[in-house]
């Protein structure tokens, strides 16, 4: 089973990708605290790691582009998703998701993208 760690500071829409996720067959890691990232990608390894743009007081793309920095993160896909337009976000960052997520999302996108990175 596919594992997808998943980082928001929205609970609501944590809970809801969690169980799209469990219903589209995956094993999911949620949380809303950015500072568990790391921890979390050593103890779950994930297979794709989706990772919200705004993370109030942390920058998902600077997070992003720590994980890869690191040689023992850099091979994990990382989807990015915000409510801001993909051009307007990734402007001037290092971080190179391997995909965009607007939000709101559509369920069967979000799955295809996610199966996209990972098969």
């Amino acid at each position: 089973m596919k594992r997808i760690l998943v980082i928001d500071d929205n609970e609501e829409i944590l809970w809801i990708v969690g169980e799209i996720f469990k219903h589209a067959g995956f094993e999911s890691k949620c949380s809303y605290d950015p500072s568990d990232l790391m921890p979390l990608t050593e103890e779950f390894k994930p297979d794709l790691i989706l990772l919200d743009v705004q993370l109030g007081k942390h920058d998902g793309r600077q997070l992003c582009s720590n994980l890869q920095s690191e040689p023992h993160t850099q091979h994990i896909p990382v989807v990015l998703m915000s409510a801001n337009k993909k051009s307007s976000v990734l402007d001037g960052f290092n971080c190179k998701p391997k995909a965009f997520i607007n939000k709101p999302f559509d369920i069967d996108e979000l799955i295809s993208c996610v199966n996209q990175q990972i098969t």
